[in-house]
């Protein structure tokens, strides 16, 4: 329990976040192999100045553990805070510990969900962990 207390969430200003870059970068790095070539983490820095993306922060102790870089996706019906990146240690506790701050900043951010693409192996972990997770869509991607 008390671990679980020293955990915090932090969103991160740009100035915030250029000051912890050196460290949120190796998180990050991690899982850029996953992002099938669309993104590159030495993209994000440029994302957060040009306020095209934002980053959260969980902080256990001090030290950045889990690290999300998000975006706001305005559709004609509905906004979205889709997720770019998760990446660092116990990501679990984004969809535990951390849930419900991260529906507050998606809700004062204009969000009505949040989304992402990921493996199947994070889905099934995310729709353990979050009853109201569930998968909407199967992407294909075709190689030209």
């Amino acid at each position: 329990m008390e671990q679980q207390d020293e955990r915090r969430l932090h969103l991160l200003t740009p100035q915030q976040f250029h000051e912890a870059w050196p460290a949120l970068r190796p998180i990050l790095l991690t899982v850029e192999p996953h992002c099938h070539g669309e993104i590159s983490v030495d993209d994000i820095p440029k994302l957060i100045d040009d306020r095209a993306a934002f980053a959260l922060v969980m902080t256990d102790r001090g030290e950045a553990c889990l690290v999300g870089i998000m975006e706001i996706l305005e559709y004609p019906r509905k906004t979205v805070m889709n997720t770019i990146m998760v990446a660092g240690r116990d990501i679990r506790h984004f969809f535990t510990d951390c849930r419900d701050d991260v529906a507050r900043i998606a809700k004062s951010l204009g969000a009505t969900c949040i989304r992402g693409n990921m493996r199947p192996s994070v889905s099934r972990l995310l729709q353990r962990s979050t009853p109201r997770a569930r998968e909407i869509y199967s992407v294909v991607e075709i190689d030209l």
